[in-house]
């Protein structure tokens, strides 16, 4: 049986889906995965339990989390791009997954959404970190630490190239406590690319979009492998009970 995986989305729109969320499901398809969409307007109704449903979470990009979710003003943040329902859901799922120690890739804004369920905080606002459209997604490069998770996922080589479509982050002053850097920017080092909990089994996760395999190296593609790996576990352990 292949696992589940859960996979998050502002929206659940056949067009959507077809223009924002495909490159995530087809990442988990590639790894051997199921996914099921997770929406504001879909899930987390009465009875809902992402822990009998799913076997791992996928926090996948999108707009800023409200300030105030993390006891700030709104000081750099768009506003325009603020869903708070989007907000309350991922942060609800991501506090689930975490008390059931369900494996968690969390991306770009996932990251971000990790960061606050876990206590931490934003910086509203980085300049050189993306471009505006039309122009290509920027790239740089990411230091791994020597000793993470993510340097034993990537493989040997500790420093990557990576796209970058944020113009938000996270740096030492507001890494929740749980979370540990596990890469930082190039050359921008203050920028924290990458968090993981060594107290989870499985919780990665990058400021950069795995996902876009025409921007990355093949190798990203790995980090897929290897959530769905943990997934699979899971759902073994369950089978076993």
């Amino acid at each position: 049986m292949k696992p589940i995986i859960a996979v998050t989305a502002k929206q659940s729109t056949a067009d959507w889906v077809a223009g924002r969320v495909q490159p995530y499901l087809e990442a988990i398809a590639r790894a051997s995965g199921e996914t099921m969409l997770l929406t504001s307007d879909t899930c987390c109704g009465a009875g809902f339990r992402l822990e009998e449903s799913a076997h791992g979470l996928l926090l996948s990009g999108g707009g800023d989390v409200h300030p105030r979710r993390y006891g700030q003003p709104v000081d750099g943040t768009e506003e325009e791009s603020i869903d708070e329902m989007r907000d309350e859901m991922e942060l609800t799922l991501t506090r689930a997954a975490l008390v059931a120690d369900l494996p968690i890739l969390a991306i770009c804004r996932g990251l971000q959404v990790l960061n606050v369920a876990l206590g931490g905080g934003l910086v509203q606002h980085v300049n050189g970190h993306r471009c505006p459209p039309p122009l290509p997604t920027r790239k740089h490069n990411v230091r791994i630490t020597a000793d993470s998770r993510l340097a034993q996922v990537l493989g040997a080589g500790l420093t990557h190239c990576v796209n970058s479509a944020h113009h938000q982050a996270i740096d030492d002053h507001c890494l929740a406590p749980g979370l540990r850097a596990a890469a930082r920017s190039l050359p921008d080092e203050r920028v924290i690319e990458a968090v993981e909990s060594p107290q989870q089994r499985w919780v990665v996760g990058v400021q950069w979009h795995p996902e876009r395999v025409a921007e990355v190296p093949a190798a990203q593609q790995r980090l897929f492998s290897a959530f769905v790996a943990a997934a699979r576990e899971e759902a073994a352990r369950r089978r076993a009970k």
